[in-house]
């Protein structure tokens, strides 16, 4: 069975433990077409894992069918402990998401994005940004971190919010495991942490192809491997 949903919104504040999210606590299948366009959720997300002010946790299949979210956006603060995104949490299995944004503060403990918070084997990200300020270990302006992507493409995407931790913090990804390229990517925030910090990765395990067109304009700090850019 297909999930579509097109031209819907949520408003209002949402408190949970695991999965939870304004507009949805858990969105995904196995089927191909999946697809969630133009919705917005408006509101605060409070909870502790797998938590986003869109959508708490995405899942496509190992089948190669993923979640399409185009044009949707969250607006408002996002605060739980792990896997925390201003618009999803836990972004899983061959999911794309193009044109999508949040506005808001998002805080946790770890794997925490101004847009996504754990990317797992995704397929594409394109066109996005995430404004507010992201305060966590494993944190990015626009993932925290990813892993097992190397046919990820992200491309044209930026955050404008300051991003503060203690480790792998980065103005676009906090922690790089494996994607395939990054193109046309950017931060405009100060970026902020102690050790393995970025303007725009954090830290830089592997990527499969090339990072270009990427820059920080914001100020990099902290005590160890600190670079302008990686």
């Amino acid at each position: 069975m297909e999930l579509i949903a097109v031209n819907c919104f949520a408003k209002g504040k949402v408190t949970g433990t695991s999965m939870v999210g304004g507009f949805a606590g858990y969105a995904g299948g196995s089927s191909s077409g999946n697809i969630i366009e133009n919705c917005y959720a408006y509101g605060e997300v409070i909870g502790e894992e797998s938590v986003g002010g869109f959508a708490g946790l995405t899942s496509g299949s190992t089948n190669g069918n993923g979640l399409i979210l185009k044009a949707c956006h969250a607006l408002g603060n996002v605060t739980a402990t792990q896997q925390v995104g201003g618009l999803v949490g836990n972004f899983s299995f061959h999911n794309s998401v193009y044109n999508c944004s949040a506005t808001g503060t998002v805080k946790g403990t770890s794997c925490v994005g101004g847009l996504i918070g754990d990317g797992y084997a995704m397929k594409e990200i394109k066109n996005c940004y995430s404004t507010g300020d992201v305060i966590a270990n494993f944190v990015g302006g626009i993932i925290g971190r990813t892993s097992n992507s190397n046919a990820t493409d992200i491309t044209g995407c930026y955050s404008t919010g300051n991003i503060s931790g203690v480790e792998r913090v980065g103005g676009v990804m906090g922690f790089c495991d494996a994607i395939l390229s990054l193109s046309d990517c950017y931060s405009t925030g100060n970026i902020s942490g102690q050790k393995d910090v970025g303007g725009v990765v954090g830290y830089l395990y592997w990527m499969r192809g090339p990072m270009t067109g990427c820059s920080s304009q914001g100020r990099v700090s902290g005590d160890t491997n600190i670079g302008g850019l990686v």
